[in-house]
């Protein structure tokens, strides 16, 4: 994911952490340990990052390096900038 990539997703980026929050909510009413929800949410990624790489494991996990890489360096930066 490139920095471009990562701009042009953010509406979407910010929709889909709501409804992930929501989603964990009523899982978690449920009973379920918010680390079950955790590694379902990187498992379900997982297979959303293995479809556009036409199934490929290695290629989705290359690209999510990558994606983690790039949000990293914003957090960093995000920090930097408020202190």
């Amino acid at each position: 994911m490139t920095d471009e990539e990562y701009q042009r997703a953010r509406p979407v980026i910010n929709m889909a952490h709501r409804l992930h929050a929501s989603l964990h909510d009523k899982l978690a009413e449920r009973g379920v340990e918010s680390i079950d929800i955790l590694i379902s949410s990187v498992e379900a990624t997982v297979n959303l990052a293995r479809n556009i790489h036409g199934g490929s494991a290695q290629g989705a996990i290359e690209w999510m390096r990558t994606a983690l890489d790039l949000i990293e360096r914003q957090m960093i930066e995000a920090y930097r900038s408020a202190h």
